[in-house]
């Protein structure tokens, strides 16, 4: 019933975005009152939509930074309403780890978030009991230090977990013990055996797409040294129905998550970050991901129009399918018109449907090609789809140049289940994607005018899992594919 009643009103305020939203920034405004915020940028809780986009610039993280420095000396009414329940700290993949104060209608639209890609599940799929019994849940340690008044602050996905109902705390396999486990190595190995152990109660499995992925292929290795008969994650958990996911270009991982999971494991889509819940997948027809309407007031910023003091946004009912945008937000928890660092676009607008593009950050740019993982996972795709291969993981990085006239070159660093016995045919077919996918590359690569073809480097099979147990934070920080220097590949190199 619960399921049903929310699921008319998510479909009721995609139907119609632009009311939702309005009604959500005015309930936004009206909680700003009396804070410092507020008042240093003239907003009132009547300010129209335009005095609101007037009086608020386009912002960023440094913009904050002072009020969350008076938040961790113990001040009141900053950016929200009262003082914080916690504070998170993101992984800094890209620009530097960032803490992120969380007040408690930031935490509601949280947990709201949460439920409604639950309930949508439900209703799509006809599966109501998912929380019937446990949860198997890959985050971070929280790895918790008291801040202020006494704050709690820590790593975002663990404090998530934490701050999570005690009705679904209670359902976590593993239980919060093993999660706020500082030793990484020890949590991961907690984790396999406490699954293990409740396999056969596990009906939902929540988690960044490639930690996930590793503790699956943790738990069927355990299972099979304890004499349990099993390929996929579904023959352990003989009661899973869905994955909830995120974090990461899920187009790379698709065909590897689901043949790891089993074909009767359903899969869903998240795209949320410490600064706020974003959207979610609404169906298993569609991989677009539907925008948390009720929880975050968007704005989006056509790339191209990105430069400027003041550019134009365009709201949710305006939005125009297969056009770049970055993102802004306005949340419950004190940020407004908050750049949050990603490109989307929209495959629908009439409901808003949309699929992330990827982070600013997250591209390499040797020689002009300006090109995202977005464009370099459609490539490496294709390739890998036309030579029947199953791609793992990857990363591209500038190629070692030994000589003088060497043309700058990229290298891609790939795992592979199979790699090919025809190294130069796969470099030749994915040159030929790239040429495909980005306008610059094809450009540059006219002739080798100033990029020469991409050298490839299959590397063997668990070197990115290695690494990321070894060198990110496990369970938060997530894989950046793309970088203009070798720091990244050198490391990686040292676990193959």
């Amino acid at each position: 019933m619960l399921a049903t009643a929310r699921c008319r009103i998510i479909e009721n305020n995609l139907r119609e975005p632009g009311d939702c939203q309005r009604q959500l920034l005015k309930k936004i405004l009206e909680q700003l009152k009396g804070c410092q915020i507020a008042q240093d940028l003239h907003i009132e809780p009547g300010s129209s939509l335009k005095k609101f986009r007037t009086s608020v610039p386009i912002t960023d993280y440094s913009f904050y930074k002072p009020y969350i420095e008076k938040i961790l000396a113990g001040k009141s009414s900053i950016m929200f309403p009262g003082e914080p329940v916690c504070i998170v700290q993101t992984g800094g993949t890209t620009s530097g780890p960032k803490q992120v104060p969380l007040g408690k209608h930031l935490i509601k639209s949280y947990r709201q978030f949460n439920l409604d890609m639950a309930f949508c599940y439900m209703k799509d799929s006809n599966h109501y009991d998912i929380f019937s019994d446990r949860i198997f849940l890959v985050v971070a340690s929280p790895d918790l230090t008291r801040m202020g008044r006494n704050t709690p602050t820590g790593r975002a996905t663990g404090v998530m977990a934490q701050i999570a109902p005690w009705l679904l705390r209670r359902r976590y396999v593993p239980e919060m013990d093993v999660i706020l486990n500082t030793d990484t190595r020890q949590r991961i190995e907690q984790t396999t055996q406490r699954a293990f152990h409740h396999r056969q109660g596990v009906r939902m499995t929540a988690g960044l797409t490639p930690y996930l992925m590793a503790a699956f292929s943790n738990l069927i290795r355990h299972a099979r040294d304890h004499g349990l008969e099993c390929q996929t994650a579904a023959d352990v958990f003989p009661q899973l129905r869905v994955a909830f996911h995120g974090g990461t270009t899920f187009d790379l991982y698709s065909k590897q998550i689901r043949r790891l999971t089993g074909e009767t494991v359903d899969h869903r889509n998240i795209y949320s970050a410490a600064e706020g819940p974003i959207a979610f997948q609404l169906n298993g027809d569609s991989p677009g991901l539907a925008p948390a309407l009720d929880a975050v007031f968007f704005e989006f910023l056509p790339v191209d129009q990105a430069i400027g003091s003041n550019p134009e946004t365009v709201l949710l009912d305006k939005v125009e399918c297969g056009i770049p945008y970055y993102i802004l937000l306005t949340t419950q928890g004190g940020l407004l018109r908050y750049k949050i660092g990603d490109q989307v676009e929209f495959i629908e607008n009439k409901p808003p449907i949309l699929r992330v593009l990827g982070r600013v950050e997250d591209q390499i740019d040797l020689s002009g090609e300006k090109m995202g993982v977005g464009d370099a996972t459609k490539a490496l795709m294709q390739t890998a789809n036309s030579m029947g291969l199953l791609i793992n993981d990857f990363l591209v990085c500038p190629a070692i140049t030994e000589f003088a006239e060497e043309r700058i070159a990229q290298e891609w660093i790939i795992e592979c289940e199979n790699p090919p016995k025809d190294t130069d045919c796969f470099r030749k077919t994915l040159d030929a994607a790239l040429f495909q996918q980005n306008e610059w590359y094809q450009q540059l690569r006219d002739d080798e005018f100033s990029l020469g073809p991409p050298r490839i480097n299959f590397v063997a099979d668990g070197t990115f899992r290695r690494y990321m147990e070894n060198e990110l934070v496990y369970g938060q920080q997530k894989m950046i594919h793309m970088h203009n220097d070798r720091s990244c590949a050198e490391r990686l190199l040292t676990y193959a």
